[in-house]
């Protein structure tokens, strides 16, 4: 309790308040905390944190994860590396770094195995273009991103809405 300070080789963790079994491995922190890994990878939440070490599975309350590519915020945030599945509920902001993205909504998901992410409920992109902002908004934003398979793209529909400061448009979906 209070000022914990925890260190492995997988990551370094600050927080105000640590629960660990050593049976189960289980970590349970309570208000503000913050974890980096080792490859540089970071997660700061003020509620809370569990990480479950044998199934090497995590949940984020009221939190953020950053890596060197993008960021990722939301009122619950999931990683389950054994499954290579990863999800966010609530409040969701990403962040990509490399294509002046950002993407909001209710939730995501994420497929790492299939280089797949889907953002739906309120969902909407915001795009930085030559000193303007493009605007898309659809019941769900589908993106993929395979550098191996050299496959990119993105992919609005159901009631798609475009608006730029030079156009706007509306359609039942369109791809990137």
């Amino acid at each position: 309790i209070d000022s914990v300070y925890l260190e492995n080789p997988d990551f370094d963790l600050y927080t105000d308040s640590l629960d660990y079994s050593t049976i189960t491995k289980v970590a349970i922190t309570k208000g503000r905390t913050l974890g980096v890994s080792a490859d540089g990878d970071s997660l700061k939440t003020n509620t809370g944190f569990l990480y479950k070490s044998l199934e090497k599975y995590s949940e984020v309350y009221d939190g953020w994860i950053k890596t060197a590519d993008y960021e990722i915020k939301g009122d619950l945030l999931v990683a389950d590396d054994s499954t290579k599945f990863y999800s966010g509920d609530g409040n969701i902001e990403m962040w990509s770094y490399s294509d002046s993205l950002t993407v909001y909504g209710e939730h995501a998901r994420y497929y790492k195995n299939e280089s797949q992410v889907y953002v739906y409920e309120n969902a909407y992109l915001k795009k930085l273009m030559q000193g303007d902002s493009l605007f898309i908004r659809g019941d769900t934003l589908k993106s993929v991103q395979n550098d191996e398979k050299n496959i990119k793209y993105l992919s609005a529909f159901h009631n798609v809405k475009l608006y730029k400061s030079d156009f706007q448009g509306a359609a039942d979906s369109i791809s990137y």
